[in-house]
């Protein structure tokens, strides 16, 4: 019933990794959803959280040309409801749809750069509601969503004046079938951060390095020490990685999945610096995975700490993520 006309919006973004994060004490979960209909699907963590976690949602796929909105519902420690929900004067049944999420643990915290995430306490309805911040930001990005599914007509979540101290949210309904826009209170979580950039984590969670078990080999041109803790977390994803080695006879790092688990079919492995840079990044659907311990110019890693992440591309899950120490 549009015209497919619309002014200028300002629109902020955020990119995390599939998988479950620690970021400086703060847990992240971040996931791939597809075929997301009209029906509500339940949606399990990979990992519980301690409390109710913010869950921001964004469809990313068009299966079908009709207008959707996401809705949630049922959010809790362990998982929540999602579906998409067409406009009301159009058919109401969808195809299903792929849907990012990233679900974070509330609170305060720091990236890099300060942010705040928060399931509002008041229910927002139709009118306009200013919500306070909890810090003062000198550049404030937002992003929101609903929690809830108290009014079942067709709606999204809007926002205004954001400022450093506040910003105005309202839910709004669409009338492709009548005029009324009066919208029942719905739960709100919504994320400032302070400006615009990388997000940080502090490498203070990597345990000394004497903790950690050696394996020694020698390569063509030096001898280095590399050192694997064993991550013992369990993960849905039934993949077990034997700690990497070092190849004899070159730079090398030897990734090799355990006797026994052949269900997975594409493998990401990555290694970064404790700052967060990446150092290597393969993708693979081989049960032994090499890399080169060297960077993508060629040079051999100097020695440190650092820190390697295994994913299976398939279900967006993260197998294993631990710290690795190279001494030259």
């Amino acid at each position: 019933y549009q015209d497919n006309v619309h002014n200028s919006e300002t629109l902020s973004y955020m990119v995390v990794e599939a998988g479950v994060h620690d970021i400086n004490g703060k847990k992240f979960q971040a996931g791939k959803l597809p075929g997301i209909s009209n029906v509500f699907s339940a949606v399990t963590f990979a990992e519980s959280f301690s409390s109710v976690p913010s869950v921001f949602c964004q469809a990313a796929s068009v299966n079908e040309a009709a207008a959707i909105t996401v809705r949630l519902k049922t959010v809790t420690v362990s998982g929540f409801n999602i579906a998409v929900q067409e406009e009301e004067a159009a058919d109401k049944i969808h195809t299903g749809e792929d849907i990012f999420f990233t679900a974070i643990q509330q609170g305060a915290g720091d990236m890099g750069r300060m942010y705040e995430a928060i399931n509002i306490a008041t229910n927002i309805t139709h009118n306009w509601y200013t919500n306070n911040f909890m810090s003062v930001y000198s550049e404030p990005h937002l992003f929101a969503s609903m929690q809830t599914y108290n009014g079942g007509d067709t709606c999204a979540l809007r926002y205004n004046n954001l400022n450093s101290a506040d910003v105005q949210l309202k839910v709004e309904e669409e009338i492709s079938l009548d005029s009324e826009v009066s919208h029942a209170g719905e739960t709100i979580a919504y994320m400032s951060i302070n400006g615009a950039g990388d997000l940080q984590a502090s490498a203070s969670t990597v345990e000394p390095p004497e903790t950690l078990l050696s394996i020694a080999a020698t390569t063509e041109d030096t001898a280095i020490t590399a050192a694997v803790k064993e991550n013992t977390q369990k993960t849905s994803a039934g993949i077990g990685v034997r700690s990497p080695l070092i190849d004899l006879n070159k730079n090398r790092l030897v990734f090799t999945l355990s006797d026994g688990y052949t269900s997975y079919k594409n493998v990401r492995i990555r290694i970064f610096t404790v700052n967060g840079k990446l150092m290597q990044d393969i993708t693979s659907n081989s049960r032994e995975v090499t890399l080169e311990a060297s960077d993508k110019n060629g040079r051999p890693f100097p020695s440190g700490v650092y820190m390697y992440q295994i994913e299976d591309l398939d279900s967006g899950k993260l197998i294993k993520r631990a710290a690795l120490v190279m001494v030259k």
